[in-house]
């Protein structure tokens, strides 16, 4: 009988569950207080089926009426609204999430308040249409729950900001969300608000004159750098090869679909013939772990030495230790079948980067337009820089990302923020006939990226071997 009742109680819609007990309670009060000898007389009672009409039209017209209550006092303008989670049957883990938003952001705001519905959004135009509703800063959206073992949970989501019509998704984070993703959540939310309030508190006018500080500080450091990284002006490329890849979603739905990532690679695929480039696209079912790495190892193979390698990524970069903690760290690349619940059966960069290390007589560039920027991948030590220098023969790889190791992607208007950003410059340089190095490219585009993404969002580059930055330019394009 136990186990029936909590199987019941399982299955059972937990916004049904005070209507039932009404019920009982109802049942229980017609039959003692009547005094009848057994159930039956008591359900076939007029007032006990009275009384049961009575409830069930209250609580028909409470669910209609719920979505239309005030939740909050007029002047106050919801922060967020959160509906109810994919496989999240007791919604216990919608609980938890809204608790440890409420608990952060009041640190901050104590007036910001969250909204919860009781219905599911699957995609951005709901989320926009329940956003308008409410009037509210931004809306979580297709949230789902994962269970990689009996013991480990991760929580998926994405959130649509209203004003800036700009979302960012989440790929898998840990049931309790670490701090970082707090506060990149927070600011998101926040940063409306304090907008308004700038012009009034000077506090908060010198917070974004210093963010603009930093930003002009980064495009300095990429400007020198680009400097003393400069490769010489009369460098050419036998040939160029680019491999481009774009997913939105995986066939099995694990992780939060992005809007812009396909849309993103066939933009950077147009550029990239611009310049000259022999390209390779896979899109979505195409861009499997096994095609992007089988395409890698054909463009390897057929390119010569002195030419040039681009591979470019946009999708949802996972970090390795969300999902296993006791992992080594390394970046997932979502391909069209991603399994978060093995490792091993994923695309890494760690895997795209070895293969390239081979190539040492050939110019590598790897762009990310990802999560987490270059997370996990080891960085060049002042022994190994050293190394490259002496060795002559080694041509210069590297790789630039939209994001730091803990920051996640901005998409605004029709498209990736860094995306859209890196491939207005190329097709302004493909017009002029012109020449830039990565680092220039990013000295270009940072400030943008810092300004578009409310600095929340900083681009970056690792070179991994050679002393010279890797250049892009249009001879042999059209």
């Amino acid at each position: 009988m136990d186990k029936l009742f909590e199987t019941i109680l399982k299955h059972l819609p937990s916004e049904l569950i005070p209507g039932l007990i009404a019920v009982v309670v109802a049942f229980f009060g017609v039959y003692f207080f009547k005094g009848f000898r057994n159930y039956t007389d008591a359900i076939n009672d007029r007032t006990f089926l009275t009384l049961t009409v009575a409830i069930i039209a209250a609580f028909v017209i409470y669910q209609i009426q719920k979505p239309g209550m005030p939740t909050l006092a007029s002047d106050v303008r919801p922060l967020l609204v959160v509906p109810d989670f994919e496989d999240d049957e007791r919604r216990q883990f919608k609980s938890v999430f809204v608790q440890q938003l409420e608990a952060f952001i009041g640190r901050l705001n104590k007036d910001a308040a969250i909204v919860s519905v009781a219905a599911h959004i699957t995609d951005r135009a709901s989320a926009k249409l329940t956003g308008k509703t409410h009037n509210a800063v931004a809306v979580v959206y297709q949230p789902k729950v994962i269970r990689l073992d009996d013991k480990k949970t991760v929580l998926c989501f994405s959130l649509l900001l209203l004003d800036a019509d700009a979302n960012k998704a989440y790929p898998p984070v840990s049931a309790e969300i670490e701090k970082d993703t707090l506060q990149d959540i927070t600011a998101l939310l926040l940063g409306p608000l304090v907008a308004n309030q700038k012009q009034n508190d000077p506090t908060l006018a010198r917070v974004e004159e210093l963010e603009r500080k930093v930003d002009q500080l980064a495009t300095a450091v990429f400007k020198a750098t680009a400097l003393s990284q400069a490769p010489p002006a009369a460098r050419k490329y036998r040939a160029k090869h680019a491999l481009v890849i774009g997913v939105n979603s995986d066939k099995d739905r694990q992780k939060p679909k992005l809007q812009y990532a396909v849309s993103d690679a066939q933009s950077m695929n147009a550029v990239l013939s611009r310049l000259g480039f022999a390209t390779t696209m896979l899109l979505e079912e195409r861009a499997t772990r096994a095609q992007v790495l089988s395409e890698v190892d054909k463009i390897l193979s057929s390119a010569k030495p002195d030419d040039l390698v681009l591979i470019y990524y946009a999708g949802s970069g996972i970090r390795s230790t969300d999902l296993w903690p006791d992992l080594s760290k390394d970046l997932i690349l979502s391909t069209f079948d991603l399994n978060l619940k093995n490792l091993e059966a994923n695309l890494t960069l760690n895997a795209v980067v070895k293969r390239l290390n081979s190539a040492s007589d050939k110019y590598r560039l790897i762009i990310v337009d990802a999560c987490h920027g270059t997370y996990g991948l080891p960085m060049r030590t002042a022994s190994t820089a050293t190394q490259a220098k002496t060795t002559s023969a080694e041509r210069p790889f590297q790789v630039i990302t939209g994001t730091q190791d803990e920051e996640y992607g901005l998409e605004v208007g029709s498209g990736g923020l860094f995306t859209s950003l890196v491939s207005k410059k190329l097709n302004d340089m493909a017009d002029s006939n012109g020449r830039l190095s990565t680092n220039d490219l990013l000295a270009a585009t940072s400030a943008m990226i810092g300004v578009g993404s409310g600095g929340r969002q900083r681009p970056k580059i690792v070179t991994l071997s050679g002393t010279e930055d890797v250049f892009l330019d249009s001879d042999g394009g059209r």
